[in-house]
């Protein structure tokens, strides 16, 4: 190497490199299980921004949880597919919200004077009505508006994965 240029010689030693880091196995993605624990999470930002530190949400599928901690003792509410529960606990005392789909009942109630709010596919709606004037939350699968808007200036949250309907007014 001592008669090559300087460009051939960089050259040769970024290739060499190049060879033995593209071949490690350290380059190569991890398998699911040894990911780091909060790769299968969601983030719930605040407004439109995706920075790290404007995670107000995180939610892994079951638990959502304050901030972007996923320790048990910022657990918020629990999630099992038809009840939202205060915190960590399962208990039927525990019940806030009971979710059926389309309603979100206040408790463990099912009772359509127990309606908090009804969920379209796109529109959150206070109570039982579906009028547009009772739009309090628009979804579109990314962003979380304010009211029917979907202005950017008007996005309350971003969510850069999937969350469940019920979550939509809380979040």
């Amino acid at each position: 190497m001592k008669n090559l240029s300087f460009a051939a010689r960089f050259w040769a030693i970024a290739f060499i490199f190049f060879v033995t880091v593209a071949a490690s196995p350290c380059s190569a993605p991890l398998p699911a299980a040894d990911r780091a624990p909060d790769t299968d999470v969601v983030y719930v930002y605040k407004g439109r921004s995706t920075y790290s530190s404007d995670i107000l949400f995180t939610w892994d599928g079951k638990y959502l949880y304050k901030g972007r901690s996923t320790y048990s003792s910022d657990i918020l509410y629990t999630w099992d597919g038809k009840y939202l529960y205060n915190g960590r606990s399962t208990y039927s005392s525990d019940i806030m919200y009971t979710w059926d789909g389309k309603y979100l009942y206040n408790g463990r109630s099912t009772y359509s004077s127990d309606i908090v709010y009804t969920y379209d596919g796109k529109y959150v709606y206070k109570g039982r009505s579906t009028y547009s004037s009772d739009i309090v939350r628009t979804w579109d699968g990314e962003y979380l508006f304010k009211g029917r808007s979907t202005y950017s200036s008007d996005i309350l949250r971003t969510v850069d994965g999937s969350i469940p309907a019920a979550l939509l007014p809380i979040i």
